[in-house]
């Protein structure tokens, strides 16, 4: 199974997010901090991150970057609940961005789309034909 790290600090809209993902077969880790999520980081092999760009202590960027310094092709997705950050090099750096609004419809599909665009991931021998 394809497991994906999931960060967010509001809890409801994680769980939610983990839910559909979860219904759509991947295995998730959600967490509500990026100290939380670096943390699991070292230990665990993820295949994907989707992380919300605005946390109060590790924003998604700077999260990107930490695991991308070690993880240079994992893929990621950034979502956030206003629109498109003003700064498009925030988004530029992701494989992907969903808003927190159309997650619910589209972030699973967006899921799917840039593990087979990338291929094998970073964090397992599974590709995402697999699911």
């Amino acid at each position: 199974m394809i497991k994906i790290m999931l960060v967010d600090d509001n809890a409801d809209v994680a769980n939610l997010f983990s839910e559909i993902l979860t219904d759509a077969g991947f295995s998730v880790d959600v967490f509500t901090t990026g100290r939380a999520a670096l943390t699991s980081c070292v230990s665990v092999r993820y295949a994907m991150v989707i992380a919300d760009i605005n946390m109060p202590d590790i924003d998604g960027l700077a999260l990107l970057q930490m695991i991308r310094a070690q993880r240079p092709s994992m893929p990621y997705i950034f979502i956030s609940g206003r629109n498109a950050p003003r700064d498009q090099s925030i988004v530029q750096n992701a494989d992907a961005f969903v808003l927190k609004i159309d997650g619910p419809r589209d972030l699973a599909g967006k899921v799917i789309e840039v593990l087979a665009a990338k291929g094998r991931d970073a964090g397992t021998s599974q590709s995402v034909a697999a699911i």
